[in-house]
């Protein structure tokens, strides 16, 4: 079946892809978008065109296994029957990077297009930062936050890939409901039924106000970056786009969307990626849940309009590229509602891979049930099935309270210097082991060793000052005088605990 035979005409009130490819030169954006840039404009729209096709083949490729066999058969008549109006060169290359070894890389057959595509995506996932006027959490006063995430970052390491530990990650999310309507199955957080939904009348407007001025203040300009969803969907709030609107005229910036919703309300989505691109932000998704959704948001939107937004692929059988365009079965995050459908038997749980879909470090808010979290992400296991760490949380009555109890949780959790009264112990997660000269904390993905070099007189021993962190009973104060007593300088014991306070790998009241 032809793609314009797939459902009504394309919506026309879309994001208009060459004014956002013009949006991000002037901004400064990717050297390379000048040749688009300087380009007369029907040659322009054309090029642009033929890269937006291309992502449209990959996308039919990886959400559509039907389409993916028919094009592993026969490229060209898979192209034509889904009215694909891709080059044939494009095709070629696409086709063969399918048969490639693992050690192949098929970059080195990129077409031209294929390189265009590759600048547009990194232009659009720089444009991240635009939400963000300081995704340090630049104030005065606000060194202890940007170590605390530092610390936290650097926690990640020992738990996520290196692509993944070094994603952006937002400083704070607003969820405008409480739960969800969609339902996953595999639904990495265990989203709960949709219960309520936030108002957006003349009182809860001027609260909104108030909560972000709240987190600015508390945060600092990084607040910009916030993400207005979580354990929900944002389009089951009717008042979404009032929400993002007051926050932008409140910050100059404006919130991502990702939704799985898109196929049931593609009018509504077009109007928010247009704003959105409006306001320079690029970082929207589109979740895709069946074949037949894919088909009604081709049917709906033109290759052009979905430039710039992703379409993440969750079907039964859906591929991912690990190597564009090579694509390789997709796989779930073993957390949350997948962790359970393994534990049930589920042949598509027990594939999934162990990790988090956890983006924040920094603050949870809900405003239907007035509570806030602060979280980081972790890899998900029995004790953080959902796959963030839960550091503090509280509920609060409005504004003032929030300011109140985001204050507290920074000043209990973000130390800039280790407390010496808090217990410690090595997080949760990390293996402890005992080395000659030292010892090695391991990760899933990162190994240190913290060993000596060269004794001096009176400095600690970090076998020993791993021995007594792992035993988790006591303070930093606590280890210093048990040291001590064995003739070990304080004030070198105090140092060593900082470094690994710094390396993110203590957990304060470890008990």
């Amino acid at each position: 079946m032809a793609e314009a035979a797939l459902g009504a005409a394309p919506i026309d009130d879309g994001p208009d892809a060459l004014a956002t490819v013009r949006l991000l030169a002037a901004r400064g954006s990717h050297a390379a978008l000048g040749e688009l840039v300087d380009a007369p404009e029907p040659l322009a729209r054309r090029r642009l065109s033929d890269v937006a096709w291309l992502k449209r083949l990959g996308e039919c490729f990886c959400g559509d296994p039907g389409f993916r066999a028919d094009f592993l058969a026969a490229p060209e008549r898979a192209a034509r029957a889904r009215g694909l109006r891709v080059a044939p060169e494009d095709l070629n290359a696409f086709h063969a990077a399918q048969g490639g070894s693992d050690e192949d890389d098929p970059r080195a057959r990129w077409t031209e297009n294929m390189h265009a595509l590759w600048e547009l995506t990194r232009a659009g996932l720089d444009c991240e930062g635009w939400n963000a006027a300081a995704q340090s959490g630049a104030r005065p006063g606000g060194e202890h936050y940007r170590r605390w995430r530092a610390r936290c970052r650097a926690r990640e390491r020992y738990d996520f890939p290196p692509h993944v530990a070094g994603f952006y990650r937002p400083v704070v999310a607003v969820e405008l409901a409480s739960g969800c309507s969609v339902g996953c199955w595999f639904c990495a957080i265990s989203a709960d039924g949709l219960r309520a939904t936030a108002e957006l009348g003349a009182a809860e407007r001027a609260e909104w106000h108030a909560v972000v001025d709240v987190l600015e203040r508390t945060l600092g300009a990084s607040s910009a970056a916030a993400i207005c969803y979580w354990a929900t969907d944002p389009l089951d709030n009717p008042s979404y786009e009032s929400f993002l609107e007051a926050f932008h005229a409140r910050t100059g910036a404006w919130p991502p969307t990702v939704t799985a919703l898109a196929a049931r309300q593609p009018e509504r989505v077009a109007r928010i990626l247009a704003r959105a691109a409006r306001h320079g932000c690029l970082s929207n998704e589109l979740s895709v849940l069946s074949v037949a959704d894919l088909r009604r948001l081709h049917a709906a939107f033109r290759p052009e309009d979905l430039l710039f937004t992703p379409l993440v692929l969750q079907g039964r059988g859906a591929h991912q590229f690990v190597a564009y365009p090579r694509a390789v079965p997709a796989r779930k995050v073993l957390a949350g509602r997948v962790r359970e459908a393994a534990a049930r038997g589920n042949a598509m749980a027990r594939e999934a891979q162990p990790g988090s879909i956890a983006c924040v470090v920094g603050f949870l808010l809900n405003l239907v049930e007035r509570r806030v979290r602060l979280i980081r992400p972790c890899t998900a296991d029995a004790r953080w099935p959902l796959g963030y760490v839960v550091l503090d949380e509280a509920r609060y009555a409005d504004a003032p309270e929030l300011e109140a109890r985001i204050t507290a949780m920074t000043s209990r959790w973000m130390s800039a210097e280790l407390p010496d009264d808090r217990v410690i112990g090595f997080d949760h997660g990390l293996e402890f082991r005992v080395l000659p000269n030292g010892f090695e904390l391991r990760g899933a993905w990162q190994t240190r060793r913290f060993v000596d070099r060269l004794r001096l007189p009176g400095r600690p021993s970090w076998l020993a000052i791993g021995v007594l962190v792992n035993a988790g009973d006591a303070s930093a104060s606590t280890i210093a005088r048990r040291l001590a007593a064995g003739g070990i300088d304080a004030a070198a014991v105090s140092e060593a605990l900082g470094v690994l306070y710094d390396a993110g790998v203590l957990a304060l009241d470890a008990r």
